[in-house]
Order: structure tokens, then C-alpha cells, then sequence
């Protein structure tokens, strides 16, 4: 009789389910004549939609996606640099925009996709002109990701580098079965 108890603790511990979370990382690199977002996973996740939203940014950031429009100068529409596989669909990113809506398929533990484009800020005066964005502008831009399990949402952080503006989102649910 006193096994009973100790087969079951010992059946419910191999049974347990962990709880790690996801951490979705999102970095933002100014670059020339491409700006790049990059989205890396620390661990397996399901198919979720990541939103930037660059309306809260220190310097009225934009989407500068066609030579028409709001842009300065050089101009690039977003494009899939790599990770293609993860992309489902990219959500219309118009000239002047502010959001961009990415949707993507699940992902296994250390998978990234790269995303570029140009992005602009709106200040005559920027830190950097209007062509190229410093940490400091892009500070107050918003990532957003929605999936299944619920709704997570950082903000960038000023930096002292122009080329290190991070956002780091941790997911509220449980990685999800590596699918590799």
C-alpha cells in the first residue's frame, strides 16, 4: 500500500508538463541602403502575428516603402532577407506607414527570419538627418505578438548605439513542441 503513492508521484513527474516561456526577440538594425527588423525565437512557438508600430517612436518614424510619398531620399519596400520559410504573409505596408503586420508559421528553438526596408523619421532635425534612425528615435516604437495562448507586447528602448535598438517580447505561453 505505501507504493501506491510513490508510483503515482513518480507517474505525475514523468507526465509533468514544463511551462517554460517563449522569448521572441525583435532588433532593430539601421543599415544602408536597408533598414532590417530581425525576429529570433528562444524557443518553439506557434503560428503568431507580430506587429511594429512605429507611431509611439521618439522621432515619428515611418515606413518609407516607394519613391512617391512621405520618405527622404532612398526608399525600400519591406522585403524577406532571410527565413522566408517562417513568413506566411506580410500585411500591405504603404509608403508613409507606420505598422506592419507580419504573420508567421510556427518556429523551432533559435529560428530567425529578417526582415528589410527603409524607415525614416519625420524630424527635420533627426540625430542622424531623416535618412537614418539612431536608438534614441526609435525608442517608443511597439511590437506586439498575438498567437493562440493570448497577446504580449514590448516597446524599444533608447540606446547609446544607433545601430542597437532592442525589443525583447516574452510570450505568456508555454514553448511549444519543437516541429523540426
Amino acid at each position: 500500500m505505501t507504493r501506491a503513492p510513490a508510483l503515482a508521484a513518480a507517474l505525475a513527474a514523468l507526465f509533468a508538463v514544463t511551462s517554460a516561456s517563449a522569448d521572441l526577440s525583435v532588433t532593430f538594425d539601421e543599415g544602408a541602403p536597408k533598414d532590417r527588423f530581425s525576429i529570433r525565437t528562444s524557443c518553439a512557438t506557434p503560428a503568431l502575428d507580430l506587429t511594429i508600430a512605429l507611431s509611439g517612436s521618439a522621432a515619428g518614424l515611418i515606413f518609407d516603402t516607394t519613391g512617391e510619398g512621405a520618405g527622404v531620399q532612398v526608399f525600400q519596400p519591406v522585403e524577406v532577407a532571410s527565413g522566408a520559410r517562417h513568413v506566411r504573409a506580410i500585411g500591405p505596408v504603404t509608403d508613409g506607414d507606420t505598422t506592419m503586420i507580419v504573420s508567421l508559421a510556427p518556429m523551432a528553438a533559435g529560428e530567425s527570419v529578417t526582415l528589410t526596408t527603409d524607415v525614416d523619421d519625420t524630424r527635420p532635425a533627426g540625430t542622424l538627418g531623416q535618412i537614418r534612425v539612431s536608438g534614441s528615435e526609435i525608442a517608443g516604437a511597439a511590437v506586439t505578438v498575438t498567437s493562440s495562448a493570448g497577446t504580449s507586447s514590448a516597446t524599444f528602448g533608447a540606446s547609446d548605439q544607433s545601430r542597437d535598438a532592442l525589443a525583447n517580447v516574452t510570450l505568456s505561453y508555454p514553448c511549444a513542441p519543437d516541429q523540426s
